[in-house]
């Protein structure tokens, strides 16, 4: 049987307003991907800087407001999810998605 999930990076924003529509369609629990606050904030000024932008950006681009959202919207909804580490995640994603399928 073929699975449909969602993988949330640490910077949710850029799923934004289509999140309720894609966790609708996953028939697999929705993974949200949690990193160090320092290594987004750092990671998301390189990319403005390399982009020719102001390193400066809005809160609501870190992500953590959002994802809060998205969780909670998740819970209210009973869409089943996991928090994980994005390390752990992508050191071995194959390997971690296959663990979460058999809970």
């Amino acid at each position: 049987q073929s699975r449909n999930g969602l993988v949330i990076k640490e910077m949710p924003y850029q799923v934004g307003k289509n999140f309720p529509i894609l966790a609708s369609l996953t028939n697999f629990p929705v993974i949200f991907l949690l990193r160090d606050p320092r290594l987004n904030i750092y990671s998301r000024i390189q990319k403005k800087i390399e982009g020719g932008s102001s390193p400066i950006f809005p809160l609501q681009e870190t992500g953590w407001e959002l994802m809060l959202e998205q969780i909670h919207f998740c819970e209210q909804h009973s869409i089943p999810f996991s928090l994980v580490k994005a390390d752990d995640y992508r050191s071995d994603p194959n390997n971690f998605t296959m663990q979460l399928d058999r809970k």
